[in-house]
């Protein structure tokens, strides 16, 4: 027995001290335990949400370890550094490595691309969404590896996907359309009237809406195109600051983070246009600052305020129609397709003068009659006018998705096609100017998307009154300070700005940085 009991002890030591370890290791946040020692040592504890996570849970054993022990242990499990200075106790983020995915989101069963779908990583609530056409490409810290990407869009089954350990390009995400279980009986209200549902939604805004003042942080991308050319790309990081929904939308202030803009290599309007257009423009109260024209779009907030179409107001002006149940996660949602149908003094409704298709969809939810999303577009008929809509299909479309968060209703995202920085439509050469035939486009793709919600006062950003932007400040004119560091880390998930094409294409005289820096404050000319 002697020969095997020396080498024994050492096993049954290591044993008794991993049982005696565990027994008494707790799961504890990484925050409790830095928040304890900062409170022993009287140190003011320094860190960035945006870079170190300290609600993750570890088990920590309940030893009465040395400061720099304890350091040690945190840094094996984390990554993250520690420092004293000052009597601060500042927390050092390791390097960050990032992870590139792309792909294309489709319908299972048509193989339809599915636009504006929702990236969310986890349970953050950050993400992003697949853009006009389907496809999504963004870079994320590789802290998020091996956890779940969740990607919705209404209608849809959502699907889950795996984040890989390293960049995974051509990602096929297919979701499975819900179908609207046909045996449930579906009651609408005042005998199945769409008007009452919209109207029941309308007059609910102020109840689903939070009515005490909250920030959004944004993300506003402008892509201008000549035909199907990318020919200026515009950025933008904003703090949006809303002091409730029981106020005029007038009362919304933007304050500009950061922004870039490209070179516009579109060709430009004529003169006489671009004069009559900015009178135009002054006129119609001014707006020409290109980020409250976004928000302006947003129809539950402006419901007030917009002067274009009412569709939740101004009801003997439309027609509507309940054209199918649809289902968002678990809720149920009223699809609306509203048409404009004004009474014109003429005794003829809108409907009766042509063949332009004016109005889109409502989307309410069936429980508490929150409005969901709101889309809009104007068509132009068949015949000459028809040669006027942009991409082949609309004159102008806009599309307003909204999301629940703590049980009130907020701002998505909204996006826009519109008419650019510059001529609409290039004409041939014919000397008769009657016949000239449009021979190619210009338009611009705008894109608004909410980033962050933030409802408590301490977690909102203070902003000094005079770094508000100006609503009648021009956003395309005016330059801004340009901070190249800063976009090379924006955001936990960050939209890749084009696809290596579009960049190309913009880059075709010199590089984009380049770019950026001759557009901004920070350029200096001879």
């Amino acid at each position: 027995m002697s020969n095997y009991s020396y080498p024994l002890k050492p096993l049954f030591l290591l044993v008794f001290l991993l049982i005696a370890f565990f027994s008494q290791a707790q799961t504890q946040s990484v925050r409790d335990i830095l928040e304890k020692v900062a409170k022993e040592k009287q140190l003011e504890l320094c860190y960035s949400d945006d870079l170190v996570a300290l609600d993750d849970s570890i088990d920590w054993p309940d030893n009465n370890w040395e400061t720099d022990t304890i350091f040690f242990k945190l840094k094996e499990t984390t990554g993250y550094q520690f420092q004293i200075s000052s009597g601060n106790l500042m927390i050092v983020p390791r390097e960050i490595r990032k992870i590139r995915l792309s792909g294309m989101i489709k319908d299972a069963k048509s193989g339809e691309l599915l636009p504006y779908t929702n990236i969310v990583v986890g349970n953050t609530g950050m993400g992003s969404i697949s853009n006009a056409i389907g496809y999504f490409d963004f870079k994320m810290s590789d802290d998020w590896t091996g956890k779940e990407l969740t990607f919705s869009c209404m209608g849809y089954h959502a699907q889950k996907f795996t984040i890989p350990n390293d960049d995974e390009e051509g990602i096929i995400i297919k979701l499975e359309p819900k179908p609207y279980n046909i045996n449930e009986i579906v009651v609408l209200p005042n005998g199945n009237e769409a008007r009452d549902i919209v109207a029941r939604a309308a007059k609910r805004i102020k109840r689903n809406g939070n009515r005490r003042r909250f920030q959004m942080d944004a993300f506003y991308r402008r892509v201008s195109y000549r035909d199907s050319t990318v020919k200026e790309l515009l950025e933008a990081a904003l703090t949006i600051k809303d002091p409730g929904i029981n106020t005029s939308a007038a009362n919304i202030k933007v304050n500009l983070d950061q922004y870039r803009k490209s070179t516009n290599y579109l060709i430009p309007s004529e003169e006489r246009w671009a004069k009559a257009f900015k009178r135009m423009e002054k006129y119609f109260g001014g707006h020409r600052n290109l980020f409250y024209r976004m928000l302006y779009k947003d129809g539950v907030r402006t419901i007030k305020a917009s002067w274009w179409y009412e569709p939740l107001e101004e009801f003997e002006d439309f027609k509507y129609q309940v054209e199918s149940i649809e289902w968002l996660d678990t809720m149920k949602v009223y699809k609306i397709r509203y048409t404009y149908d004004r009474l014109y003094p003429s005794g003829k409704r809108a409907s009766e003068l042509g063949d332009d298709d004016e109005g889109g969809y409502i989307f309410v939810n069936a429980n508490d009659y929150g409005i969901m999303r709101i889309d809009h577009w104007w068509k132009l008929g068949s015949g000459k006018n028809k040669s006027y809509n942009l991409k082949g299909v609309y004159f102008s479309k806009s599309s307003c998705v909204y999301q629940k968060y703590n049980g009130k209703y907020y701002l998505k995202y909204i996006t826009n096609l519109g008419f650019p920085d510059g001529k609409s439509w290039i004409k041939d050469d014919n000397p008769d100017k009657k016949k000239r035939k449009i021979i190619g486009r210009q338009y611009n793709e705008e894109m608004l998307v909410i980033n962050n919600i933030a409802t408590e006062r301490k977690k909102m950003k203070r902003i000094r009154y005079r770094e508000w932007l100006d609503r009648t400040e021009n956003s395309l004119e005016t330059k801004y300070e340009y901070d190249s560091a800063f976009w090379a880390n924006y955001n936990v998930v960050k939209l890749k700005p084009l696809p290596e094409r579009a960049m190309n294409e913009l880059q075709w005289e010199k590089a984009l940085e380049d770019q950026f820096k001759e557009n901004s404050t920070t350029h200096v000319e001879d």
